[in-house]
């Protein structure tokens, strides 16, 4: 499992099903405008046979209609997705930062320059029962890593480093910014299941992906499993953070561990999720194929019986 695939994989979904739904949608406007032509000056019932179709052809029409319904609720979805998990994050973290305290106080300066990250680490001081373990990478454009004391409480300085390389690894490959994206395209797309699917197999894959990471740059794997180890029981005694545009974050724990004690990757997508997502594209494609080849037949008549009037 490989995050950039998933990823990509996420996008080329994404992108079919907006085409088919754009072709099938647009498909009648421009057969019409290619075989009879634009309307002209003067000219309504080129509007008239668009919007207000006769008996003959409604039913391409109706058809229409519902997919533009369709693209329409997935636009706005995916629009609200956005804008629900960027004012989440942002209340979050403005909520977060009021607690920073200077990290050189408790994040050896030499660490943090040998491992390239001056001034891109928060470091935050609340009440440990408040909230659940912080260790995250947030920011869009220009990511930052947000670290609370509660965390770093129980680490060792090798577990500190640990964690910090592996926060490192998604502020370097801008997890927070795919992250959002990804949620953003789970929203506008629900009635595909795939892109659930393949939206949590990217999540839970650049996490094993930064833990590899951590392993290739400290050559053992103790201090990282010491480091989940200690957040697993943190996180216990705490709530999920919920949809936010973080990466980092501490809700794949259990994966992880299971990944790094046994080598065992996470089960890829489902057979019961590739075939109804499969049965869903294969319906667009043949509502799209009915649609052009309908717009393309009520064209043709229409340019035959153009004297007669009507659509």
């Amino acid at each position: 499992m490989n995050a950039t695939q998933s990823f990509r994989r996420l996008w080329i979904v994404a992108c079919l099903a907006t085409t088919l739904l754009g072709v099938a949608v647009a498909g009648p406007l421009i057969v019409r405008t290619l075989l009879v032509g634009g309307p002209t000056v003067g000219e309504s019932a080129f509007l008239v046979c668009l919007f207000l179709p006769t008996p003959a052809d409604w039913p391409l029409h109706m058809v229409v209609y519902v997919l533009a319904g369709l693209l329409l609720i997935s636009v706005l979805s995916g629009i609200g997705s956005f804008l629900y998990q960027w004012y989440r994050t942002r209340r979050l973290m403005q909520t977060l930062l009021r607690f920073r305290v200077p990290v050189r106080d408790i994040i050896p300066t030499e660490l943090i320059a040998r491992l390239g990250l001056q001034g891109r680490v928060d470091v935050i001081n609340m009440a440990p029962a408040s909230l659940m373990p912080i260790a995250l990478c947030y920011g869009w454009l220009r990511p930052r890593i947000c670290l609370a004391t509660s965390t770093l409480a129980g680490l060792n300085c090798l577990e500190l480093e640990a964690l910090l390389l592996h926060e490192r690894y998604h502020l370097l490959h801008r997890d927070p910014l795919k992250t959002g994206l990804s949620r953003v395209l789970t929203g506008a797309f629900f009635y595909l299941p795939v892109v659930r699917a393949l939206q949590q197999q990217y999540l839970i894959a650049k996490e094993i992906e930064a833990d590899k990471y951590v392993l290739q740059n400290q050559r053992t794997q103790r201090p990282l499993l010491g480091a989940l180890y200690k957040l697993l029981l943190q996180q216990s005694h705490a709530d999920n953070q919920g949809n936010l545009a973080v990466a980092g974050a501490t809700d794949s724990l259990k994966q992880r561990l299971d990944f790094l004690l046994s080598g065992r990757a996470p089960d890829g997508l489902r057979s019961p999720v590739l075939f109804a997502s499969a049965a869903m594209i294969a319906a667009l494609c043949t509502i799209t194929a009915f649609v052009t080849w309908a717009s393309v037949a009520n064209a043709l008549w229409e340019q035959a019986h153009l004297g007669m009037g009507g659509c």
